[in-house]
């Protein structure tokens, strides 16, 4: 599964209203390992300081990275490569986070943890 800020921002902040579904989506979810892409961690980490405050989005990547389950994966030269070639293949306005998520998924055969369904649609369609 890779994750997308959408589903983390969800899944951390119980005011969100996809919370409960982002829960059951990890339980649903427990046996398999969790890849986050670092563009996803950064914009989580950037909702996370402006909806809560620093020292929550603080503690929650500290949760991240400690976690046995989550894959923190970090984008390189190559995988942006491929990134900028899947953006002119599908031509959709989404950012470059969302993009990222998308390439992972067909990059490893996995499927989305997220709440976008653009980026669903796509994923699919690949």
């Amino acid at each position: 599964m890779i994750a997308d800020t959408s589903f983390l921002v969800a899944l951390f902040l119980a005011e969100d209203e996809l919370h409960d579904k982002a829960l059951g989506n990890l339980i649903n979810y427990k046996q398999e390992k969790i890849i986050i892409p670092d563009r996803v961690l950064e914009e989580t980490f950037t909702v996370l300081v402006y909806k809560k405050d620093i020292n929550y989005a603080l503690e929650v990547i500290d949760k991240l990275g400690k976690n046995n389950d989550i894959i923190l994966y970090r984008i390189e030269e190559v995988d942006w490569t491929a990134i900028i070639r899947l953006v002119n293949k599908v031509k959709k306005k989404l950012s470059f986070v969302d993009y990222s998520v998308i390439y992972l998924c067909i990059k490893n055969g996995e499927k989305a943890l997220c709440f976008d369904n653009e980026i669903n649609k796509i994923v699919n369609r690949y």
